[in-house]
Order: C-alpha cells, then structure tokens, then sequence
C-alpha cells in the first residue's frame, strides 16, 4: 500500500509559521509533539496569543507565558494578544506576567497589532510603540490617558469597557494625537467628571459608538462632540446622560462631518441632534424603542413627533432618511 504523503510538512517553513501564528500559542507550542521535524517550528511564530480561558490554573497559565517567551526565537512579535481574566488577576501576579509580555513584544520592535486587558495605565514600553497600527483594549479605568495616548501609526482603535476620567480640563478628547486613525470603535465606554466628551481625528473614516455613558459635572451641559472632516460611516446607539431632563434638553449629540454619508442613529430615550456641516449626506436611518414601561406611561404619541422633530433636525439635507419608531404598549395577559 502506498505510503500517505505529509503535504502540511512539506509546505515552506515560512507558510508554517505563519499557520501558527494565526493559532492560539498553547495549540501552536503543542505541535511540538507531532515529529522531529515540528519540534522547533512554534519558536519561530511572529504572533503571540495568550488567553486564560484556555487554561485551568492561572499557575499553569503564568508558567507557560513565561516559557514561552524564554523559548521564542528573539526577533519582532508582528501581532500579541493577551487577555487575562480579572478572576485571574485576583489569585495571582499576572501583572508582572503582562508587563513582562509587553515588554518583550516591545523589544525587538515591529509590533503591528496589540489585542489585551489593563486596569491600569499604559505599560511604557506599549507607549513608546511607534509601529502599532490595530490596538484593541478593554480595561476598567483610565486615569489622565490623552497625557500618555500618543499613537502615530495607528489606523485601528477598539475600546471596550472603559471608564475616562480627567481632571483638568471640562472637555476630553484624547483621539486629536492619533493623526492617521481612520477606524475608532467604542463600546460600553463612560466619561467620568466632564461634561463634554470630543471626538477629532483628521483622516477618521469609519466611527461606531455603543452604550456610551456620559457623567458629568453639569447634566444640563453635557454632549458628545463629533468634529472629523473625512468621515464617511458613522453608528451611534444608546447613548446615556446622567440625569437627563427633556424640559432641559440642548443638543446633545454635536456632528461636524462634511464627507459624512452613511449615518445610522439609535437611542431608547429622547434625544437632540445637531449638525454643523454634513452636506454629503446619502443615507440616514433612525431607530427610536423607548423602554416599555416609558411607553406605559408617557404620552407617547406626541412624545414621539417630538423626538422625531429633534433627532432629524438638522439632516433634511439627506437624500434619504428611514425612521423607525416603536409605538406598541405591553399587553398584559
């Protein structure tokens, strides 16, 4: 019988690494066992993925990061993620473990794209990496981060969970030093303390804003600030004010967006909408479902040609605006 042949082996060591990289590490290290010849092959991938939930015991975890990073052969980490449980955090020193893989992926230089967890502020080596073009980060708190928030390169920015708090200053925008970021996703992200939370970039492209929650000093004079002259697609659904009081209501939500022409807008309470130049405006598409206990008890049938009148004020420009709005009350049976 005719021996099977092994095309994965035969394949360009090159084309091999790089099939592990796009592996989680611990899957990649374990191809050790496959033959000889796989032996060594793990040491050379230019992605690094670490991630507890692939582990038991946060023992076992640590001691593998760092037996990774004595084994890899010392050149440029291309891609790093790194995401510990905050579970995790709590039994052991997996922050010393974090700085310790951000400081190796730092070293040789070359980091393209960084995916991982802080609770705290920037590690420094990650500050002074210059190449990072994708950053993806979910955090607790970030204290003071326009002051170490200083990306060059980066196209790609993703936060998720996190809380911005600033001290001296009524307005934040910590995105105005990111000169070539086209892409800004934020989810479940809160401003602390101020009342206006700004967003600049120049060449922004493509903004997606989710569950935001904006507590500030002043509940009357609190907004969201969009200022970016080439953006192209924007999203924003639930927006949160503390305190919010409709006999108070201003523009809550401010867009400068010239080259702006896809924008699509949900919200489950009222909300005002100002725009300043949005002139290239193609599609606009609006969807209001207000609470169910909001729909009980309000007078919903004027409350909502009222919020229509304001979240479409200022966008009568666009060549076509879809409106959805949920009128139905819970029947009880």
């Amino acid at each position: 019988m005719k021996r099977a042949t092994d095309r994965l082996s035969n394949l360009p060591n090159p084309i091999i690494y790089n099939i592990l990289s796009l592996m989680d590490t611990k899957y990649a290290v374990r191809t050790c066992v496959l033959s000889k010849t796989w032996l060594f092959h793990w040491r050379y991938i230019h992605s690094l993925n670490f991630d507890t939930k692939t582990f038991t015991k946060v023992s076992t975890f640590r001691k593998f990061v760092l037996h990774v990073l004595r084994r890899r052969r010392p050149f440029g980490v291309r891609r790093l993620k790194f995401l510990v449980d905050y579970h995790y955090k709590a039994k052991s020193r997996n922050s010393s473990v974090e700085k310790k893989v951000s400081d190796y992926a730092a070293l040789y230089g070359g980091l393209e794209e960084l995916e991982t967890k802080f609770d705290s502020k920037f590690p420094e080596s990650i500050v002074q990496c210059q190449s990072l073009k994708t950053l993806k980060l979910s955090t607790y708190s970030i204290e003071d981060l326009q002051d170490s928030f200083d990306f060059a390169s980066l196209t790609t920015l993703q936060l998720s969970g996190t809380s911005f708090s600033q001290t001296h200053n009524n307005s934040f925008d910590i995105f105005s030093t990111c000169l070539n970021l086209e892409n800004l996703i934020l989810i479940n992200c809160s401003l602390d303390g101020r009342e206006i939370f700004e967003i600049s970039a120049l060449r922004l492209i493509n903004l997606s804003i989710s569950n935001f929650y904006l507590e500030g000093s002043n509940i009357i004079n609190e907004k969201l600030v969009i200022s970016a002259p080439t953006l192209v697609n924007l999203n924003i659904s639930n927006l949160e004010f503390e305190g919010l009081n409709v006999d108070y209501m201003k523009e809550v939500v401010v867009i400068s967006a010239p080259r702006l022409k896809f924008f699509n807008f949900r919200a489950d309470h009222r909300q005002t909408l100002s725009i300043e130049k949005c002139s290239s405006l193609e599609k606009m598409n609006v969807r209001v479902f207000p609470p169910v206990a909001w729909r009980e008890t309000y007078n919903w049938e004027q409350g909502y040609m009222f919020d229509l009148l304001c979240i479409t004020e200022g966008f009568y420009g666009a060549k076509s605006i879809d409106i959805s709005f949920k009128f139905s009350k819970v029947i009880n049976l």
